[in-house]
């Protein structure tokens, strides 16, 4: 089979493994299976990969390109060439923004998070290895060391922290730190942000809530007390839920609505950006009809509800009661990290 050195461009029969200057590997001129006829390749036993990569760009036009990622920028332009031909359908919406990087409280669960191996397609972000970062401790690169920005100062309570994967662009290494900012004001010096992971709130004394995670689903391990709140009057209440801030999420609420004594009353449970409407018969979540003038009237809801970026919803009454109580507790909410930011 008669192959062509890609440095000479002379013609010759293929060296055999034993053959002198065996360590030249040849490919075909053209490639019978297929490919870009004519590119003329050539690897050594290191497996010259990029190599080949470069040739087979200049095959199609693409001219390469060096900057502070190195060879990485190779794989960006052959990706970007491609992208072309699905400009219809950007990155970002094909099996969503980020896959794995699911998140579950280490050994020391107080202050450290272990991030599984996953990646966000859309930024070419993938790491390979479980990393566990500290949040008593200031960022410092690799497994086991801080993860708290800069920016955030002391680890305040009952305050939210957004998980965000970063790369080093000298090296191009993955790593993950922890921002009071959503969009990753307080980013470590020398990196780039590929994306947000998740968001997890501290208690009162400065430690992560107690939680495990399923997808996008996060589940409190300790409940917090449901809270009252009697007689609401006619007005919308908002109050502030036990869950992450600065992004929406489905809140995992429970209301419960007692009436002691045998009035009807009406109350409605919303969205804050849903319209507040004042509620009745035919518009409400909570229809309270006593029996008999000796029963108390109760009531249970049960559902996922979509906070607003203060972690609030609202609840409203048609009428202004000392016997009438809201009470409301969140078992957990859900961050669907592919869209809801």
């Amino acid at each position: 089979m008669q192959l062509r050195d890609t440095d000479t461009g002379s013609v010759a029969d293929r060296p055999t493994a034993d053959a002198a200057g065996a360590s030249d590997y040849w490919y075909a001129d053209k490639n019978p299976g297929g490919g870009v006829a004519g590119t003329l390749l050539k690897a050594t036993p290191k497996n010259d990969l990029l190599g080949n990569i470069r040739a087979l760009m200049a095959a199609v036009g693409i001219t390469q390109t060096r900057g502070p990622g190195g060879d990485n920028d190779l794989l960006d332009a052959i990706d970007a060439r491609v992208a072309t031909g699905i400009a219809a359908q950007p990155v970002s919406t094909i099996g969503g923004t980020i896959f794995g990087l699911e998140t579950e409280l280490a050994a020391d669960a107080d202050h450290d998070i272990t991030i599984s191996p996953g990646g966000c397609p859309a930024a070419h972000g993938f790491m390979a290895d479980a990393i566990t970062k500290r949040l008593d401790a200031p960022f410092a690169a690799g497994d086991g060391n801080g993860g708290l920005s800069d920016g955030a100062g002391d680890t305040p309570a009952e305050d939210t922290y957004h998980l965000h994967l970063i790369r080093l662009i000298a090296t191009g290494a993955l790593d993950v730190y922890f921002d009071p900012d959503k969009d990753a004001a307080n980013i470590p010096s020398g990196y780039s942000h590929i994306c947000r992971i998740t968001s997890l709130y501290t208690d009162s004394a400065a430690n992560w809530v107690g939680y495990t995670q399923s997808g996008d689903e996060f589940r409190l391990t300790v409940f917090p007390d449901a809270v009252a709140n009697q007689n609401p009057g006619t007005s919308a209440v908002t109050p502030v839920l036990p869950v992450p801030v600065d992004i929406q999420v489905l809140a995992h609420l429970t209301v419960n609505v007692e009436q002691l004594g045998a009035e009807i009353r009406n109350v409605l449970i919303t969205s804050m950006d849903q319209d507040d409407v004042v509620p009745a018969a035919l518009m409400m979540t909570f229809h309270i009809h006593p029996f008999d003038v000796s029963d108390n009237g109760f009531g249970v809801w049960s559902d996922k509800l979509l906070t607003d970026s203060l972690g609030r919803f609202r609840h409203r009454a048609d009428v202004s009661d000392s016997a009438l109580i809201i009470w409301y507790m969140v078992t957990g909410w859900t961050d669907h990290r592919r869209g809801l930011s």
